[in-house]
């Protein structure tokens, strides 16, 4: 009979036809699914098989947030955030970051400026956005300010160490009166397999 055939492996608590009964769990060395699996290497134990498999941890978050405000002078760059990251092997870092900047400028006159937004790993530039604007700023609209929000968000891989991540500011213009940032964050994510 069928059901004569049909075994169940006590440790993955399946229920399956000898031919297809290779995990060699059977504690009945005996029974007919032991005999017809003669002659087939076991694999290792459900527990040990387990233990072998690589598991990321839960993701961990590394976040500065500040409010005050930094006044960033034309033509030169400008350090706004920063954050120090002990990093293990094989870990990956999602990084996110954006800054609100004002840009005040003179009514009733053309002006033009770029803003250059950077995440930096030590030295090393890992990204960056560069934004661009003017304007003739006469007749019937007449600007006073204006107001930037840059966001990058960048993954990176470093080899095992420390690192100092940052972002970093550069802005160039002509007829402006005053830049400056208020709110302004940088989140890091790591993401790390055992």
């Amino acid at each position: 009979m069928l059901s004569a055939y049909i075994k169940k492996c006590p440790v993955h608590n399946l229920i399956t036809c000898p031919s297809h009964y290779l995990c060699g769990h059977s504690k009945n060395k005996n029974s007919r699914t032991t005999k017809i699996s003669k002659g087939i290497k076991k694999n290792t134990s459900a527990k040990n098989k387990h233990k072998n498999i690589k598991q990321e941890k839960k993701p961990t978050l590394f976040s500065t947030q500040i409010t005050n405000l930094i006044n960033i002078p034309s033509n030169a760059i400008i350090t706004i955030l920063s954050q120090k990251q002990s990093i293990e092997e094989q870990t990956r870092l999602k990084i996110d970051s954006l800054a609100e900047i004002i840009v005040k400028v003179k009514e009733n006159i053309p002006f033009a400026y770029t803003i250059k937004y950077g995440i930096y790993r030590d030295d090393m530039q890992l990204s960056k956005i560069k934004l661009k604007r003017g304007f003739n700023n006469s007749g019937d609209i007449v600007l006073a300010s204006l107001r930037e929000v840059p966001y990058i968000t960048w993954v990176d891989e470093p080899d095992t160490g420390i690192y100092n991540y940052s972002v970093k500011i550069k802005i160039t213009g002509i007829n402006i009166l005053q830049i400056y940032t208020k709110m302004k964050s940088l989140n890091i994510t790591q993401f790390i397999n055992n």
